[in-house]
């Protein structure tokens, strides 16, 4: 579950679909921001990527990692193999229910039908088992933080960074202070919806 190989399975993907060579207006959330920033790096520092990119959009995802919190149930599980085989086997709906509350806003909290749904795919397959190898993405920003971050405040790509408010004015504090150019930050009353415009919208991923 790494992030470069989740950019692997992207580029994988575009090609796939015969669009290597178009310009691409690419939009993420949250784990795939940092997805976006590895594609992006690829793509204009390391010159190997599949992509060209038209735009990048950035939605509600820890882009600069000092920034990021990590609640305690998921310090406890990227960090210590032996509580985490545990942990895994112990969380349940009503554990579940509530760390994902806390992800929305006052008034964009999800219905209970919705949680249920989240929380049957989480247990697809076991999929709540691994939950510890899937938060190694935390501790991977923190690893590349330079090649991710760097990426994203060189690039000349016009990028845009829709997010919680509350929750992001530090990374736009950080972005204005590298003064990144073509970068622009909006925020929204509670979890975030993103949408994005660009001019011409060629092929969208």
């Amino acid at each position: 579950y790494s992030i470069f190989e989740q950019a692997s399975i992207v580029e994988a993907l575009v090609a796939h679909l015969g669009l290597s060579s178009q310009r691409l207006n690419l939009i993420s959330h949250d784990y795939g921001d940092t997805v976006a920033q590895e594609l992006l790096y690829r793509s204009d520092q390391n010159r190997s990527g599949h992509l060209i990119f038209n735009s990048l959009c950035l939605s509600n995802g820890g882009i600069f990692p000092e920034t990021h919190h990590p609640r305690l149930l998921q310090t406890l599980l990227k960090d210590s193999s032996i509580l985490a085989t545990f942990l895994t086997r112990l969380t349940n709906f009503f554990i579940f229910q509530k760390g994902i509350g806390e992800v929305f806003g006052p008034y964009t909290q999800p219905t209970d039908a919705e949680l249920w749904d989240m929380w049957t795919g989480l247990r697809y397959n076991d999929g709540n088992l691994v939950l510890d190898s899937i938060l190694q993405y935390i501790n991977q920003r923190f690893q590349h933080r330079d090649r991710w971050v760097g990426a994203l405040t060189s690039t000349q790509a016009p990028r845009k960074s829709f997010g919680q408010r509350g929750r992001l004015p530090n990374e736009a504090r950080l972005y204005r202070k590298k003064r990144s150019k073509g970068y622009e930050v909006f925020f929204t009353g509670g979890a975030a919806g993103t949408t994005m415009t660009a001019s011409p919208p060629l092929s969208s991923l």
